[in-house]
């Protein structure tokens, strides 16, 4: 059924018509998941279409090298020119970052993502990642705090698949956790930038670059209005990292308020497991 189907294409066309007349500007996300060929003439046609990108962000928060590039996440990486992709870690059919983290996590001496703290803290690099990815997203319940039961969670404590729809806990207590509160900072503060209208330029670019194919990860967002440059290092080790940014000068650390002088050229930087920096131009 994923295969490019002109007749599913013609239905949807036909839907997103009468939605138009009937409601000028609403609207049509689609959970579609078909070829991209199709996706890509829906989404020119204005709609928008669920991206799952839930597996390679999780296999980079656990810190694990295979399958952690989430550039298929990026709408230009598919070859879409609107920002029509609505990038999710986390869904109603996915299992919770937290939960893998703290039970399959990689680790390396001391550092081991299995450690609650520790898997917050790269949870919060990923949220700054997938935050800048511009175009809309989609969060899962409590994600911003870091939940970690199992979509399979039964009512009764067990996991099993045959819970997999069942109620899960509601932990408003999360918020009384300082480091979940600092989680959920890090997707207000990234999500608040991403709706500041005089930045709505930034964050439906299509002069997005990347390099998320090793542990240092960075992607950069190239408008006038606001430069943001992420980077971050998912490996479990520290790493070394060569990054550019798009004009010289003072870049400033958005979440920590701290500063660093951008030489226009290649630069180095040493990153430790998990250390991550949301630098903007303003």
């Amino acid at each position: 059924w994923g295969n490019y189907d002109a007749s599913r294409v013609a239905i949807w066309k036909r839907i997103y018509d009468k939605m138009q007349a009937v409601s000028p500007n609403s609207y049509c996300i689609l959970e579609h998941f078909a070829a991209n060929s199709e996706e890509l003439e829906l989404s020119n046609y204005g709609m928008l279409l669920w991206g799952n990108s839930n597996h390679n962000f999780n296999q980079a928060t656990m810190g694990f090298s295979t399958d952690w590039n989430f550039q298929y996440g990026i709408h230009t990486n598919r070859g879409w020119p609107n920002p029509h992709l609505i990038t999710y870690q986390e869904s109603h059919d996915e299992e919770r970052l937290m939960y893998k983290n703290l039970q399959s996590g990689n680790s390396n001496g001391s550092y081991n993502v299995r450690d609650l703290n520790t898997a917050l803290k790269r949870n919060e690099m990923a949220a700054a990642f997938w935050a800048t990815i511009p175009g809309p997203k989609m969060v899962w319940q409590f994600g911003e705090t870091g939940y970690d039961f199992s979509i399979n969670h039964c009512e009764n404590g067990t996991i099993n698949n045959d819970c997999r729809t069942s109620p899960k806990p509601i932990r408003w207590d999360y918020y009384t956790n300082a480091n979940r509160k600092a989680l959920y900072d890090v997707y207000s503060k990234m999500l608040r930038l991403k709706i500041t209208p005089a930045y709505l330029n930034t964050y439906t670019t299509n002069n997005v670059t990347w390099d998320l194919g090793t542990g240092f990860k960075w992607i950069s967002l190239n408008e006038p209005n606001l430069r943001v440059m992420v980077i971050g290092n998912f490996d479990i080790t520290p790493q070394n990292g060569n990054i550019t940014f798009p004009t010289a000068g003072t870049w400033y650390s958005y979440l920590t308020g701290t500063n660093i002088t951008a030489t226009g050229s290649s630069q180095g930087l040493l990153l430790q497991p998990g250390e991550y920096y949301v630098f903007t131009d303003r």
